[in-house]
């Protein structure tokens, strides 16, 4: 698990979901509390466990130094889902021709945007790659909760 409680509490349907596993992991300290507090008031007893994630190792890197790198600066923003995550930021971005999102194309029904520039390699080194083309990653902790009624 590595939304914030928020995520589960406001949608029930993750909420009872959350009951059907049969264990949980996670990096974050305060879930492990929620999870155990929320399995208790089930009767459940749950010790959750730690997951660790570690970056592969990579030397690619953008060339800060190309003398062009001032013209040539872009965004880039990968994603699998469409949640309606940051619309605002990527409407605000897309006019200016510096944003290129990469995701698949069936994945995200949302509003044309010409910063679509379709799915990338998920070859191992394809998002480093292009994180290095570009100059800038754009990245969401987290994920959004709905605003309470």
């Amino acid at each position: 698990m590595h939304e914030p409680k928020e995520f589960y509490l406001s949608q029930l349907p993750l909420l009872r979901n959350l009951f059907t596993f049969d264990g949980y992991l996670t990096i974050s300290d305060s879930l492990v509390r929620f999870i155990k507090d929320i399995c208790t008031g089930v009767g459940r007893i749950e010790e959750p466990g730690f997951c660790y994630l570690t970056p592969q190792i990579s030397d690619l890197h953008c060339d800060w130094n190309r003398p062009d790198r001032a013209e040539t600066l872009q965004v880039a923003y990968f994603g699998t889902n469409w949640s309606r995550r940051m619309p605002l930021l990527f409407r605000a971005l897309d006019p200016m021709g510096i944003l290129r999102i990469h995701r698949p194309e069936e994945s995200w029904a949302m509003e044309n945007l010409a910063s679509y520039q379709g799915p990338a390699d998920f070859d191992g080194v394809g998002p480093q790659r292009t994180y290095a083309s570009y100059g800038i990653g754009l990245a969401r902790a987290g994920s959004p909760v709905p605003p309470s009624r």
